[in-house]
Parts: structure tokens; sequence; C-alpha cells
């Protein structure tokens, strides 16, 4: 009789400081002869204990990184001594190299899921050298295109869900784009408006990722504490797209050639389009797209096992 793992504990913990204020959460799961750096969606989702079941403990040590702002690292981006000027894609990608440096090695596998996609493209851009096998799953550069789409041109996809989103805004806060209302309305000192902004963008979030599945509730929305720090942080990243650099990341995947690539889409994923993997495969010829008919965002059927079979390969790096 086979018997259901209920819970996997870590192998080693790390606790990294930054020299601009963060205490930076991240553990070890296995000890496979594959290293291999998990990076996580939102930004501001942080890692789950789930997630340490993803992978083999026998072929990978993977390590799970809470990004600054997030999950167990502090402060938390909702806290009043968190500062968000800290918070730029360069900054993350620079912990993802001192958790390197603390792990003590010198190549791994990366995995991106969600906006940890754009984060894992930004890193094997800046350290390709560092970059064993790269994989992406539900794959997005969070360009100022991609960001207007979600938060703009999306709305003929969902009109209901989006005119809930836009007339949410009190007039105080409202702005040419949409992201920079959101953001600013989130950065109000006024909890209960926090809360309200987050609440709102949070629904919003429920809409557009729901296409495979129907609308479905996300429980960790639940939690207010959660929802402003998530919605803080996606706003923040999204509203400075271009500034941290995001708009040059297909063209600078050239970058990442000699580097094996694998992407994993959902056909009907409308908040990670299908063309902006094209695009990246394009300029990448070590990286292959595999699309999911029937998914979407993270779900619907066939996506996990695709996952599955994205994991299992990065474990196989040498």
């Amino acid at each position: 009789m086979s018997h259901q793992v209920d819970a996997v504990e870590p192998t080693a913990v790390f606790s990294i400081r930054t020299n601009d204020g963060h205490e930076l959460y991240a553990e070890a799961v296995g000890t496979g002869p594959t290293p291999l750096v998990y990076l996580h969606g939102g930004p501001g989702s942080g890692c789950s204990i789930n997630q340490r079941k993803m992978f083999d403990p026998t072929s990978t040590t993977a390590y799970l990184l809470d990004q600054r702002g997030s999950g167990r690292s502090r402060p938390l981006a909702e806290a009043s001594d968190h500062d968000l000027s800290t918070q730029t894609t360069a900054n993350l990608v620079a912990d993802i190299e001192r958790l390197r440096e603390a792990a003590g090695i010198e190549r791994w596998a990366v995995l991106g899921l969600s906006w940890g996609t754009t984060l894992a493209l930004a890193y094997a851009e800046a350290h390709p050298e560092r970059v064993t096998r790269l994989g992406l799953g539900l794959v997005t550069t969070t360009s100022a295109k991609e960001v207007a789409w979600m938060t703009e041109t999306i709305e003929p996809v969902f009109p209901r869900e989006f005119a809930a989103f836009r007339d949410a805004v009190p007039v105080a806060f409202t702005r040419p784009r949409m992201v920079d209302s959101y953001a600013e309305w989130l950065g109000t000192s006024e909890e209960h408006e926090r809360q309200r902004a987050a609440r709102a963008w949070c629904d919003w979030e429920e809409a557009h990722v729901s296409l495979a599945t129907g609308p479905k509730a996300n429980p960790l929305f639940r939690d207010a504490a959660f929802a402003v720090r998530f919605a803080t942080l996606v706003t923040h990243y999204w509203r400075n797209a271009t500034a941290f650099g995001h708009d040059d990341l297909i063209n600078n995947a050239t970058r990442l050639r000699g580097i094996p690539g694998r992407l994993v889409v959902g056909r009907l994923d409308i908040s990670s389009p299908v063309s902006t993997s094209t695009q990246l495969v394009d300029v990448w010829p070590e990286a292959t797209l595999e699309l999911v008919d029937d998914a979407g965002h993270g779900s619907g059927r066939g996506f996990g096992d695709a996952l599955g079979s994205l994991i299992a390969w990065l474990g196989e790096a040498t």
C-alpha cells in the first residue's frame, strides 16, 4: 500500500539580510543532486508548504525563496516599516544571487510560475552563466503592453467584471491608467481604504484568471493583510514595468542562447497570453513551448501533468 506524504519538511532554512532593510526567508527541500530555485508568483504570493511537494527530493534540492515583502520574509509589504522604493526587479534578481551564494551553489536550474517567469527571465538574462536549465509556466514578461492588456484593453472579455473594477476607484484616486489608480489608492494611510482597494483588485484578479474553469475564489484573498500585500506589490511592479526593464525581456532573451528551456502555457490563459511565449521562443532557439489546450492560468485539464513533466525535466539538469 502506498502512503500519501502529508508534509514535507525543509532540509535547510536560510535567513538572508540585505543592505536595504530586508530579511529574506528561503528553504531547501530534498537532497537530490540537481539544485533548483523556485520563483513564486504574484508578486507577493510567497511560497506555500504545499509547493514543497512539487519537487522530487531524490532528484533535486529545491530552494524556495519568499521574495522580499512576502511570505516569511520581513518586513511584509503591508507593514508600516516596509519601504516600497526598495522593491525593484533588479533587487529581486540580486536577492536570488544572495541565496545562491548562501547555499554554496555554482549553477542551478530555475523554475518560475506566473510573475515568477518574469523574475526568472530577468535573473537568467542577468546571470546566464549560473543557469543550467530554465523552466517557465504561465509565462508573462509583465511588460507595459501586457499590463495595459490586463488592466485596460481586456474589458471586452469581462465587461461586467471590468466595470466593477473600474467603478470601485474613488474619484480622488482616479488616474488615466487603472494600475496607477489602484497603486495610489493602496498607498493611502487609511487602512480601511487600503483594504477596500485590495478587495476590488483581488476581485478583478479572480475574474481574469478564471477562463478555463469559471469563477473560483482564492482563499488567500480572504485574509485582508494578504490581500493588501498582494495588491500593493502587484500594482507597484505593474505600474513600473518599463522602469524596471520588463519591456526589454523578450529582446534580451538572446542572452539565453545555450540554455535549454521549456515553456508551459494554457491556451485559454487570458492573463498570460500565448503570444508572449511565441515571441520568446522565436528569439531563444533552445526553448520549446507546450500549449495545453484546455487550460487557463494554472487550471484546467492537463495543466498539472504538463507542469509535472516540466519540473521532472528540470530535475534532470546537470
